[in-house]
């Protein structure tokens, strides 16, 4: 694992006054260069099936859009999943994608990687 982000909550999203402050784990850096770029991630509510294809398709879209690199494959289970692109530069890429998650979807938990990890029961 060359780089991960963990993201914890510390209440429930309900609860929340203010902006949360949230957990990342960095293992190590993600380098700048080409490789595969793996998100694995599960949502709060495990019983919303369509929350986790609505973030996968949110995180392609940002990543054509923003030119990231090319999708090549996702898997869903109960509220999470994992996608994985080829991207020219990993570092970058993954920096678009956690902050686009911090900003729209501040109640998941997710993980960054240049491995595929079985992190969430997918």
């Amino acid at each position: 694992h060359r780089f991960a982000y963990l993201r914890e909550d510390a209440a429930p999203p309900r609860q929340r006054k203010r902006k949360p402050a949230f957990r990342r784990r960095v293992v190590n850096a993600l380098p700048a260069k080409k490789g595969e770029l793996w998100l694995m991630f599960r949502t709060g509510d495990r019983h919303d099936a369509d929350a986790a294809g609505n973030v996968t398709a949110r995180v392609r879209a940002l990543a054509t859009r923003r030119k990231l690199g090319r999708y090549t494959g996702a898997s869903m289970g109960d509220a999470s999943a994992d996608i994985c692109f080829a991207v020219a530069r990993q570092s970058a890429a993954a920096q678009v994608i956690a902050e686009f998650l911090d900003k729209e979807y501040p109640e998941i938990y997710f993980i960054l990687s240049d491995d595929y990890e079985v992190v969430f029961d997918v």
